[in-house]
């Protein structure tokens, strides 16, 4: 069975990618697990798109995706995105990951893009990296 990881830093999000998870798992029956990653000094205070908290943001996509029979697991760590994301998917032998990049001409999205090679350098798995809508 097909295992998908979606890795997603609390300040960011990651709606598109986890929307792709859906997608896919709904067409190939795979079960998705979703990793929100705070960092250390801050666990549950993130406010993402608004009122909602990232956390809450994901329980709901996942409701919608459980409402479709698909398959989820959500996990919520706290440490370096990256290595959080690299233990998750060699401890639980995760064969896709999805991830989310933002804008690369931004600094921010220069530290995503290298958070990601890193990432695709550690794993033996899939990785897929789904562009951020602007």
């Amino acid at each position: 069975m097909e295992k998908i990881l979606v890795g997603i830093e609390a300040q960011r999000g990651a709606w598109e990618a986890l929307g792709r998870a859906f997608s896919l798992a709904e067409r190939l029956s795979a079960h998705v697990s979703v990793l929100l990653v705070y960092p250390e000094d801050l666990v549950d205070g993130v406010v993402v798109g608004g009122e909602e908290s990232a956390k809450e943001r994901v329980k709901l996509m996942l409701e919608d995706a459980e409402s479709k029979g698909i398959s989820v697991e959500f996990y919520v760590s706290s440490g370096s995105y990256e290595e959080e994301v690299i233990s998750f998917v060699n401890e639980h032998g995760i064969t896709h990951l999805i991830v989310e990049q933002t804008d690369e001409g931004s600094k921010e999205g220069l530290k995503c893009s290298k958070a990601h090679q890193n990432i695709r350098h550690r794993v033996q798995c899939r990785m897929e990296i789904v562009q951020k809508r602007t």
